[in-house]
């Protein structure tokens, strides 16, 4: 089945979310942003996945999880995208559940709580999204793993 545009795009922008994780890992600057990077990798995953899979699609503001008719409930309270997509992994993809709420609450962790993760942390980090992209690579939501270019000499600039 061809992914729908919507989907390719999310899964686009995981993965420039995990060449960006892979770059400040690399460099070992900034690992805290590295973090919140694996954490998006997964999370335009999982939208890619209820777009193509579960065939939800973005509204006007882009948003695929996004509490539209929340005056129309007794409690009103409005829930946010997060709390949506967490119950949209909870029911839809219970096979990433754990993995996903790991990813989600490093990545807060390290924006909230100014939690400063060393390379091996962040390494194994690394890894458990790696199962969830292995999870989410059976339902056909998937990348492949872009490797590095080789850094470039500095050239220096013309005279």
């Amino acid at each position: 089945m061809p992914l729908d545009p919507q989907a390719e795009a999310r899964i686009a922008q995981a993965r420039h979310n995990f060449v960006l994780y892979q770059e400040l890992h690399e460099a070992g600057h900034h690992l805290d942003w590295a973090g919140t990077a694996l954490f998006y990798t997964a999370l335009h995953l999982v939208d890619a996945h209820a777009i193509q899979i579960g065939r939800k699609s973005a509204n006007v503001d882009g948003d695929v999880f996004s509490d539209d008719e929340w005056g129309l409930r007794r409690d009103s309270q409005r829930r946010s995208g997060h709390q949506l997509r967490g119950a949209y992994v909870e029911t839809s993809l219970p096979l990433i559940a754990k993995n996903y709420l790991k990813l989600a609450h490093f990545s807060r962790d390290t924006r909230y709580r100014l939690k400063h993760p060393g390379p091996e942390e962040l390494q194994a980090y690394g890894g458990i999204l790696d199962d969830v992209r292995k999870v989410l690579r059976r339902t056909g939501v998937w990348f492949d793993s872009p490797t590095l270019p080789a850094p470039q000499a500095a050239q220096a600039p013309p005279q």
